[in-house]
């Protein structure tokens, strides 16, 4: 294996880590816009009143997600631009 790909295979696997890192905080924070906008609905509903909806948290999570979801997929190209970049910068 040359150390191209060795270091491709270094930086992907960099590049995957934190897309997943952020799919979990991403979706974490979608889950409880989601989870306590209907949680204030449903108490809104037995006993009246109003409820509120955390739609920053649920649009933003949910963006985010999708954002690193396609970080994960692209990863591959990714990490080769970077490293084929570096090694140009490098050997000047």
């Amino acid at each position: 294996m040359t150390e191209f790909s060795v270091a491709v295979q270094e930086v992907t696997a960099m590049i995957r880590r934190k897309a997943r890192n952020s799919l979990l905080i991403n979706g974490a924070i979608f889950l409880a816009g989601l989870i306590v906008s209907l949680g204030t609905l449903t108490s809104a509903s037995k006993s009246g009143g109003g409820y509120v909806v955390f739609w920053g948290a649920i649009v933003f999570g949910l963006y985010g997600c999708v954002r690193a979801v396609i970080r994960f997929a692209r990863a591959d190209s990714e990490a080769a631009r970077i490293v084929a970049a570096h090694s140009l910068v490098t050997s000047r």
